[in-house]
């Protein structure tokens, strides 16, 4: 693993891959380590395969360029379970995909449009992988030679969330919201250091107004935002976002829980008239800069 991220104030320490490739990194866990319990997809969206579109002319986008990334709880010492190598799962009641099911439901409450993509990009066969993860990922979402992406399909959209969950243990990530645990919540953006980004000073603002507005309803739930060398597909839109819901050492209850407080906040931002658009200024909230 190569550490590719700038520490600012607030952000907490991270390694991030690469986004032009790294190493196989794993396997899928066994069934019975995984703790589970993430809402299953409703059966309305089931028949919708890869892809789960609700409400008319969506505003959100969902995906998960890690799909594989499991919440497995506290697994007890002895086991054998090495969840840096075995903390990934094929069952989207027990992943990030789950987390990304949680978020369309609550933006769903609330009236706004979202399409969630449930493509798995992150693995080979029963291998975890991390060789071409992004590349996979952007070709869904803009397209690959003649066939369109998911943006062309959905030109409304001006909000795309890549939900993962970090790769650090247990005490990195849990946190108390309301007396309640939680998965705390870590923003990473990309910028222009390695790769064409020209619009990346909106992308970290519109991630600015997010964590304002987490801070004034659950203080304490995000724990930082890095900005890396790397991009991470958010060219793709200014309102592109990179979230890290938890780590693998929280349990699905707790990164439900985070995720429905994060899609509060983030339909509240919507509503506000807070999203950054290609052809206009876009500011950060008062107070805040973007780093040179």
């Amino acid at each position: 693993m190569t550490l590719v991220a700038s520490q600012f104030p607030g952000a907490h320490p991270l390694e991030i891959f690469e986004e032009e490739g790294g190493p196989v990194v794993g396997r899928l866990a066994p069934p019975d380590v995984l703790a589970g319990g993430l809402p299953r997809f409703r059966p309305e969206a089931a028949d919708d395969g890869e892809v789960a579109v609700a409400g008319d002319r969506p505003r959100v986008l969902i995906y998960h360029t890690h799909t594989s990334e499991a919440y497995v709880g506290a697994v007890p010492a002895g086991t054998g379970f090495d969840p840096a190598v075995e903390a990934f799962t094929s069952d989207p009641g027990a992943s990030v995909v789950g987390v990304g099911t949680v978020v369309q439901q609550v933006l769903e409450e609330r009236g706004i449009g979202t399409v969630h993509l449930r493509q798995v990009f992150d693995r080979d066969g029963e291998r975890v992988t991390r060789i071409g993860n992004y590349q996979r990922s952007l070709a869904a979402l803009v397209g690959d030679g003649d066939r369109p992406g998911l943006l062309d399909a959905y030109p409304t959209v001006d909000v795309v969330l890549d939900i993962h969950r970090d790769g650090v243990g247990r005490d990195a990530t849990l946190t108390r919201v309301g007396g309640q645990p939680a998965a705390s919540i870590l923003f990473v953006v990309g910028t222009d250091r390695r790769l064409e980004h020209p619009q990346w000073h909106k992308n970290y603002c519109f991630v600015q107004w997010l964590v304002a507005e987490l801070e004034r309803r659950h203080p304490g739930l995000v724990k930082g935002v890095l900005v890396s060398e790397n991009r991470y597909n958010q060219h793709v839109r200014p309102g592109a976002v990179l979230v890290e819901i938890g780590g693998y050492g929280n349990t699905p209850a707790e990164a439900e829980r985070s995720a429905r407080m994060f899609g509060e906040a983030l339909a509240a931002v919507i509503e506000a008239g807070r999203v950054p658009q290609a052809d206009r200024p876009f500011q950060c909230p008062p107070g805040v800069k973007p780093p040179g």
